[in-house]
């Protein structure tokens, strides 16, 4: 028996939008089984570039490189709204960071989804190209979306943004990037990030025997089996006793003064346990948080579904909460 069949949760029962597409994702995850790294990333990327939308009239968009403290120039994309409701008015900025297990992922990967913040918040939107493992382990993944940030928020005036209004989002490995950023900003005495957008984050880089859904999940998630999460940790070669790498080993005290968060959570995902302790651990802290229960879909929906009516539903909270606590 699958192990599939064997979860008898109802959070791993597949969504009736996403029926079609379970079949055809194992096949392609098992096609992909002996590639390697540079293999899935090419393949990554192409599939993302498949999937940019064409170009909108009302956004602006900059391609540039940002120069971080190696030297090296960071690759960018800036979405800027054309149509404002007041030239002199300083917009939002929201940072996005791609997911892909700190090792594939590219510009295109959430470029469907930085547009959708563009335009509906509206915000200025910065896409960051941050190195990837294995040939940048940790932390400089890390170090690089660190290092663009503070470059962004320096330089937000020269996209109308205010640099002290800003949400940090990201997908999977961009979700560890955006919590361990959120508890950084704190952790320095600054107040700048408002608001934390995580959707399906790791949150714990040695967290395989603390979850069950690791053991759910060992073989049959469509998208990410505990597996090539694995090998992904082991490209990454993440320190797991680092807050900012695992951030729910960090004390109670950072995690009561980070901003507001917003927790997407999958049912077919290994990282759906240590999400939602997660989101237990900020309330116990007497923070804010709102956590959305993606029942029936895989890790990684809110990037590579976004046509689905309940990620176009996360996108949507994700505007409402950005104009909530970056006014």
């Amino acid at each position: 028996m699958s192990q599939q069949k064997e979860n008898k949760s109802e959070w791993g029962i597949p969504a009736e939008e996403f029926k079609p597409f379970v079949e055809p994702l194992i096949k392609m995850r098992e096609s992909r089984k002996d590639m390697t790294v540079y293999q899935l990333q090419a393949a990554a990327a192409e599939m993302a570039k498949n999937s940019v939308p064409p170009e909108d009239p009302l956004i602006e968009i900059r391609n540039l490189q940002v120069p971080v403290r190696d030297s090296f120039q960071v690759p960018i994309r800036v979405y800027i709204p054309k149509e404002r409701k007041d030239g002199k008015e300083l917009l939002p900025l929201v940072y996005v960071m791609h997911g892909g297990g700190w090792a594939t992922g590219t510009l295109d990967t959430d470029d469907h989804v930085c547009r959708r913040y563009c335009k509906e918040i509206p915000a200025v939107v910065v896409n960051v190209d941050y190195r990837l493992a294995p040939d940048f382990p940790w932390p400089k993944g890390f170090e690089d979306a660190k290092d663009v940030l503070e470059w962004s928020i320096e330089n937000a005036s020269q996209w109308n943004a205010d640099g002290s209004k800003v949400a940090v989002s990201g997908c999977s490995a961009g979700g560890n990037f955006s919590a361990g950023l959120s508890l950084l900003e704190v952790s320095e005495g600054k107040d700048r990030i408002k608001l934390q957008v995580l959707n399906q984050p790791c949150l714990h880089l040695d967290g395989v025997n603390n979850y069950k859904s690791y053991a759910d999940w060992e073989h049959d998630a469509p998208i990410l089996p505990k597996w090539r999460l694995l090998q992904f940790l082991e490209w990454y070669r993440g320190d797991a006793k680092d807050i900012f790498a695992s951030p729910i080993l960090a004390p109670s005290e950072l995690k009561a003064k980070v901003a507001p968060s917003y927790i997407t959570v999958c049912g077919m995902d290994p990282l759906k346990d240590e999400c939602l302790h997660y989101a237990q651990q900020l309330r116990e802290t007497g923070n804010t948080v709102e956590v959305e229960e993606l029942r029936g879909y895989p890790h990684g929906a809110t990037s590579f579904f976004t046509n689905f009516v309940a990620v176009k539903n996360s996108i949507t909270r994700v505007v409402k909460l950005c104009q909530k606590y970056l006014q």
